[in-house]
């Protein structure tokens, strides 16, 4: 095979924990429950909320993961995703499973300072918002499926040891976006960072006046309280509150805080996604009666939910369950679409080549055909071949009618106009003749092309996004890894 990934056939595989996927509502593959035994170093979620007036229903969140040392008070690892709260649609409420400029379904385009550089974390265990319950993982595929670029990079720094606090009975932590700790201005004192230091200069981006040398900084502040156990599931959350109109509630919630400082508009001068600089302040969230004053924006702390993370194994020894393909894969693999490409591995960055494509698309619209191959369907394709009764069915189907000279150039690597093609067909037959017309879907597929209608159906079953910058990139070969974010999206609904 050229040292090409070989899609194996099916297999028994052992037992493992997998991810809830986004296909319908089910569950593709049973969870294993948290464990509950107590251990010397734990990892959490956790989920803090600052409360945001002028942007209600959309609040400013930090959504993370954290391990946690009961017996030293230590929090170590602490990383996440800070919403972008001033962005989006508010006459309705977030939803996270339709993304940016995405209304359908009561969808809201609050974007997030997104997980795109997360290593090392034990994502997984579930989240809600707004009453909807989510994995991070899912948070994060959904980062990539909807291109949340424009704020590259979680807050994956936390620079800062924690800090224990034994009259507030619990513990503080922090993480930035950037590898350094300085967000707002120093021009009147403070270490540039902190939430009083903030404060006190109205929250005025560091290096002012001059906007261009703005770091773009965000961090998150939280609090950990002593309570907090393994037995705190996510059926058993920690949960602390606070009410800033009178002053009660967590006194460790109140001293939590916020700050965005990432700039709004790209060098053009357009807008980008998320951002929460305006003009020479940033948004921040504070409470008035720990630091004198709220947010920016009136932001200020509301609440915070802990609970324990159940760690979860990928299927694949080369597909960490961080990366942001993760969901998709473990979802194709769940619906039998892939079995890998041999030795418990995916090979999630090797290119697609023509005969694995015919087995990802016969098995995601009909499963495993019914008989082998008689005879040859292509002058290249010998009986012989494991690929024969996909490549077979496929011609058959009307997917595929080769490559040319009754070839099928089965080891070729397939293209992203080609795998349009392949999709489309396979979903719902071959788009109308001209059916792009006189418009492109993207700057870089001309209406001319021979693939445009696909690439074009493409685009309007939300299957793709296209490569950023307004082009689809038709002419790049197409990795395992996103084709399993293709074939989830087109045919389990993700």
């Amino acid at each position: 095979m050229n040292g090409q990934a070989i899609e194996i056939p099916p297999s028994r595989k052992t037992a493992r924990v997998r991810h809830l996927c986004l296909s319908a509502g089910i569950a593709l593959s049973a969870t294993v429950g948290p464990l509950v035994a107590e251990a010397a170093v734990a990892t959490y979620n956790v989920t803090t909320t600052w409360h945001e007036p002028a942007t209600a229903p959309r609040n400013s969140v930090f959504i993370g993961s954290f391990d946690y040392d009961a017996s030293t008070h230590a929090i170590t690892n602490l990383k996440g995703t800070l919403s972008e709260s001033m962005t989006g649609d508010s006459t309705r409420p977030y939803n996270p499973a339709y993304g940016p400029g995405n209304y359908s379904g009561g969808g809201d385009s609050m974007t997030w300072l997104g997980l795109d550089n997360v290593s090392n974390a034990a994502w997984g265990a579930t989240q809600s918002y707004n009453g909807v319950t989510y994995t991070q993982q899912q948070i994060q595929a959904l980062h990539a499926q909807y291109n949340i670029a424009g704020v590259a990079g979680g807050l994956n720094n936390q620079l800062v040891s924690s800090w224990y606090d034994a009259a507030l009975g619990g513990t503080f932590a922090v993480t930035f976006r950037n590898a350094t700790t300085l967000t707002c201005t120093t021009m009147m004192g403070g270490d540039g960072w902190s939430p009083q230091a903030c404060a006190d200069v109205g929250g005025v981006y560091a290096n002012f006046s001059t906007l261009a040398n703005n770091p773009g900084n965000a961090y998150a502040q939280i609090f950990v309280p002593d309570s907090l156990t393994s037995a705190n599931t996510t059926s058993n959350p920690l949960t602390l509150s606070w009410n800033e109109a009178n002053g009660t509630g967590s006194q460790g919630l109140a001293h939590t805080a916020y700050a965005d400082f990432v700039p709004t508009v790209n060098p053009t001068g357009s807008y980008d996604f998320g951002g929460g600089m305006m003009g020479a302040v940033g948004m921040t969230g504070t409470s008035q009666w720990i630091y004198g004053a709220v947010g920016t924006m009136g932001g200020y702390p509301l609440s915070e939910t802990i609970t324990f993370a159940a760690v979860l194994e990928s299927s694949y020894s080369d597909v960490a369950p961080t990366s942001w393909a993760s969901p998709y894969i473990e979802a194709i693999s769940a619906a039998g679409i892939t079995h890998g490409c041999g030795a418990g591995k995916y090979c999630p960055t090797q290119n697609v080549t023509r005969e694995q494509m015919a087995a990802f698309i016969v098995r995601a619209k009909e499963g495993e055909p019914a008989t082998d191959c008689a005879t040859p369907p292509f002058s290249d394709v010998p009986t012989t071949n494991s690929f024969c009764k996909y490549i077979q069915r496929m011609s058959a189907l009307g997917v595929t009618t080769g490559c040319g000279g009754d070839n099928y150039c089965p080891s070729n690597d397939v293209t992203r106009d080609q795998m349009a093609a392949f999709i489309i067909r396979a979903l719902e037959g071959n788009p109308v003749a001209a059916y792009c017309g006189a418009t492109s879907p993207f700057s870089d597929v001309p209406a001319s092309s021979a693939f445009c209608g696909h690439i074009k159906r493409m685009l309007e079953l939300n299957i793709t996004t296209g490569c950023g910058g307004g082009n689809y990139c038709p002419g790049q070969y197409v990795t395992r890894e996103q084709m399993a974010v293709f074939l989830a999206r087109a045919f389990l609904g993700m």
